[in-house]
């Protein structure tokens, strides 16, 4: 391919994207859930292009998968950044790994992947919580790869509490005034909810309480009844570990004390050179640290014994009232309006459908006529006729008053069918496809154009997140019982991975193989093949034979299109069958299939 012209070096925006890529596409091929968090699903949100860096990879995946994931990216060439760590004996929320397959690269210049079990903050059982996340997620393409990002509730929580755990960071204090400048009243009241149902109300208001439109937004919400922790209050004002695990300490039973204790006082060498990678290679330059660790507590104790701050920044105000601060940044002009929190409709979805409620707040639209069997099951009447849908986080707004807003788990389309009649005839109930969802929705609902976010975006946010099925029936009480059935399936699949979208086959031409991540750097081109792990630059020249391919799908349709772009380049239809033969043979592209 060097032919095809000269290469620039490649900006580490690129190889972020790629990277990010990889490690999403690996493990949603292993059927292993995972989330991306901060970085991109910051950036490609909150700031213009190329406004915000990202760069190493942080995902969250839950406990029960850590092993299996870790094992799929260390059989990809990449390798424990501290060796001798384990996250289940190390005391922080993530593991890191490095890409560094010639292992000549130094400490944090390797490219790193933070991949967490559980985020600071979130103090809900993390298998649960991930649970929560994974089914509210949205789809993001990165180097043309499909990978999962939360959905807006859930990064606005995260870039709070990112804020409460690194107050004096670059990235999340920024992150969070641009968020503060952008966000709504219903924005926040979304969060505040998601804060709730993950246990995360204590950090939540911690950081949002370290810039002053942050403490207004506590003031006028349900937030200015939440109790901070001095430990989670420790923690925002930027003190240092030592001092917030002190004061931890103080709220555990007598055992987890002991354990936490044994934990802290004798880490293992694996984590004091996690936290002082100058220990490394030296018995001397270890015991200087396991002292310097020593030192460090005590002095802390001492701090604490005689009411001196230990604190490293400004304490947080903790009254709501306003205080001096830098103005927010202005807001991107050019993010799509529903990014912002600025719905693009103005209406919530309404469907003319019942919705009724299991004991655990978790709802299921029902057609037909099914709603005194399912009562006398345990299910809860919630809406009677037509049932009213926050198009983000698909609750329903209940029509009763003091009801809360519950979230819909289950869609069931109940037909009636007189053939179904009889003990031994069994009930039909099939699952719907998208079309078909799709189109019962359209169907049923009211002024579906007028929806905040588009149709578009709750449609698709329906079809992910809430099973649906056609159920055939004619005893009402058997129907009853198949929808239980349906609803406890639908439970225990929350965390059911959705196997990514590849690109769709066409009847002729080529296409970009569904194994290789593609990312434009300026006027270059850097793919990545999963199958083998190769890296390939693609020179200017290279890179708009690649564009013309992808977008024609045809040889000479791109021969004739360049030729019109260049029109005084010699051989050039020569070069580009050549070329293309070259990508067909390396696997980059591939005739689409019939």
């Amino acid at each position: 391919m060097s032919e095809a012209g000269t290469v620039n070096a490649v900006s580490s925006r690129a190889w972020s994207e790629l990277l990010h890529a990889e490690v999403g596409a690996r493990l949603g091929a292993a059927g292993i859930p995972c989330l991306h968090i901060k970085g991109p699903t910051v950036a490609t949100w909150l700031y213009e292009p190329g406004e915000r860096s990202w760069g190493d990879v942080d995902i969250l995946v839950p406990p029960s998968r850590m092993n299996a994931a870790i094992e799929i990216l260390l059989a990809a060439e990449f390798s424990y950044r501290d060796p001798g760590m384990r996250w289940w004996t190390s005391e922080d929320h993530a593991l890191t790994l490095k890409f560094d397959p010639h292992g000549d690269a130094a400490r944090k210049v390797a490219a790193e992947v933070d991949i967490h079990h559980r985020f600071l903050g979130i103090e809900g059982d993390p298998e649960r919580v991930f649970a929560e996340l994974w089914r509210r997620r949205e789809p993001y393409r990165l180097a043309e790869l499909e990978v999962w990002f939360p959905d807006l509730a859930t990064r606005r929580l995260i870039a709070v509490l990112n804020a409460a755990r690194d107050p004096q960071g670059d990235k999340a204090p920024r992150d969070l005034r641009r968020l503060l400048a952008g966000a709504t009243d219903a924005d926040w009241a979304r969060t505040i909810a998601l804060a709730g149902r993950v246990e995360a109300l204590e950090a939540m208001r911690a950081g949002l309480e370290l810039e002053e439109i942050g403490r207004e937004v506590v003031a006028r919400t349900s937030l200015s009844d939440v109790r901070v922790s001095s430990a989670v209050r420790l923690r925002a004002e930027g003190s240092s570990r030592t001092a917030v695990r002190i004061q931890e300490l103080r709220t555990f039973g007598t055992w987890k004390k002991v354990k936490m204790l044994a934990g802290w006082v004798v880490p293992s060498p694996a984590v004091i050179r996690m936290r002082e990678p100058s220990a490394a290679g030296s018995p001397w330059r270890m015991a200087r640290a396991y002292l310097h660790r020593y030192r460090q507590g005590a002095r802390e104790l001492l701090a604490m014994r005689h009411g001196r701050p230990t604190a490293t920044s400004t304490p947080m105000p903790t009254d709501p009232r306003p205080a001096p601060h830098e103005p927010p940044p202005p807001l991107p002009s050019s993010l799509p309006a529903q990014e912002m929190g600025q719905p693009t409709g103005t209406s919530n979805l309404v469907l003319s459908l019942a919705s009724l409620a299991r004991p655990d707040g978790s709802v299921a639209l029902v057609s037909g006529e099914l709603d005194a069997a399912l009562v006398q099951r345990g299910w809860a009447p919630v809406t009677d006729v037509a049932t009213e849908i926050d198009p983000e986080n698909l609750e329903v707004l209940a029509d009763r008053p003091g009801q809360a807003p519950r979230e819909v788990r289950l869609l069931v389309v109940a037909e009636y069918d007189e053939q179904r009649a009889g003990p031994d005839v069994s009930l039909d109930a099939t699952r719907l496809s998208a079309a078909e969802v799709a189109d019962f929705v359209t169907v049923h609902s009211t002024d579906l154009g007028d929806v905040e976010g588009g149709p578009e975006a709750v449609l698709a946010r329906l079809v992910r997140r809430v099973p649906a099925y056609r159920l055939a029936y004619s005893d009402d009480g058997r129907a009853a019982d198949e929808v239980t059935r349906l609803w406890r399936v639908a439970m225990d699949d929350a965390t059911a991975t959705v196997p990514a979208a590849t690109s769709p086959p066409v009847t002729t031409g080529y296409r970009r193989a569904d194994h290789v991540a593609a990312c434009h750097d300026r006027d270059q081109v850097v793919l990545l093949d999963l199958h083998n792990g190769i890296r390939q630059v693609l020179s200017p020249t290279a890179a708009a034979i690649w564009d013309a391919l992808l977008a024609t799908g045809s040889l000479p349709a791109a021969i004739a299109e360049l030729e019109e772009e260049f029109p005084d380049a010699p051989g050039l239809a020569e070069d580009t069958v050549r070329f293309v033969a070259e990508l067909e043979e390396q696997g980059f592209v591939e005739r689409a299939r019939t």
